[in-house]
């Protein structure tokens, strides 16, 4: 089980989003606290906590080093870094990482479906669109990734052959 201090979150959240806005304009912090509400409202406040900081590492200037500063807790420290894009990652193989992780897997669909809201383009649509695919569908590991291209008919822009 996470250990998490949900309100410790909520302070480093508003600070780390702080000057960070999305392309609708709206706050970080607000696309953070509206995922975040989908795991409050089911009654899971570790994953709400994991939620309200998804964006914190890979688009902002917060480090783990502050995370650590600001008494967040270790095993919610690495979700946070589990739940970051590799760079030598390719977009399906980053949703297939995180679709074997339930904790993972359920905060990266909320965040799409919240992302879908901000008038996305049609690429990231299209990425959307087969991330969630690949994630009700995982773990798929198993399987051989052509097999997976194929079946859900993945342009050749997504696909890291």
């Amino acid at each position: 089980m996470l250990e998490i201090d949900l309100e410790i979150c909520k302070v480093m959240a508003k600070e780390a989003y702080d000057g960070y806005y999305r392309r609708d304009g709206s706050s970080m912090y607000e696309h953070a606290i509206r995922v975040s509400n989908i795991f409050g409202r089911i009654g899971s406040a570790p994953m709400a906590a994991v939620a309200l900081l998804h964006d914190v590492l890979p688009h902002t200037e917060t480090t783990k080093k502050d995370l650590v500063d600001a008494a967040i807790m270790g095993n919610t420290i690495e979700l946070l870094i589990d739940y970051m894009k590799k760079d030598d990652e390719s977009v399906l193989d980053y949703y297939d990482r995180l679709g074997v992780d339930p904790i993972l897997r359920h905060i990266k669909m909320a965040d799409i479906v919240e992302d879908l809201l901000c008038e996305p383009t049609e690429v990231e649509y299209r990425e959307w669109q087969y991330g969630m695919m690949l994630l009700s569908r995982c773990p798929m590991r198993h399987l051989k990734k052509e097999l997976i291209y194929d079946y859900l008919d993945v342009p050749g822009e997504f696909r890291n052959d």
